[in-house]
């Protein structure tokens, strides 16, 4: 099976931030803005996908980052295939810097490895918008928290710490009220 090409538009730093006096004055004089496209980037929902990226070869990484993509990964919960709707000016921006940067960077000799940019540009063509306006809140398959439904030691965990807890109140009540009667 090939890798997934999907990615999702991640905003690298939220709008409280841009609250902070003195941070927003940093942040200007390193050219990021809030609600600004230098605070967004493009990254890959697939793990093997980042991966293989990052395994490519220097040139071949470097012609992603320059074009505004992350080599960590993000899932906005879309289906695959398409993206949220609302990401489509700042994806489109990214993928214009992205085929500008392959037109200028010579590629010759490098190494793609499991990574298949001919593909990636395939996935491009074919994405479509994903017009739900919840849709970062909706998912496809579920979310593995990783524990075993066979044996789910942090629920048994949370209970017996309300438990202990209720029951902690309960004898301090008690204790206050023999003190009461005598």
């Amino acid at each position: 099976m090939g890798l997934r090409y999907d990615f999702d538009i991640f905003t690298i730093l939220p709008d409280e931030v841009f609250e902070n006096e003195k941070l927003l004055e940093m942040l200007r004089e390193s050219g990021i803005q809030q609600g600004t496209t230098k605070n967004k980037v493009a990254l890959f929902r697939d793990v093997k996908t980042a991966d293989a990226l990052r395994r490519a070869s220097p040139g071949i990484r470097r012609l992603f980052v320059n074009s505004g993509f992350g080599l960590n990964t993000y899932d906005s919960g879309v289906p695959d295939g398409f993206y949220p709707a609302e990401d489509e000016a700042v994806r489109n921006r990214i993928i214009r810097q992205f085929i500008k940067n392959m037109k200028e960077t010579p590629l010759t000799g490098e190494y793609c490895g499991e990574f298949d940019i001919s593909e990636f540009l395939s996935y491009i063509l074919a994405a479509r918008p994903f017009p739900a306006t919840d849709s970062r809140r909706r998912s496809r398959e579920p979310v593995d928290t990783g524990a075993d439904p066979a044996h789910p030691a942090r629920r048994v965990a949370l209970y017996r710490i309300g438990f202990a807890v209720g029951l902690a109140v309960l004898a301090f009540a008690a204790i206050k009220l023999v003190e009461a009667m005598f």
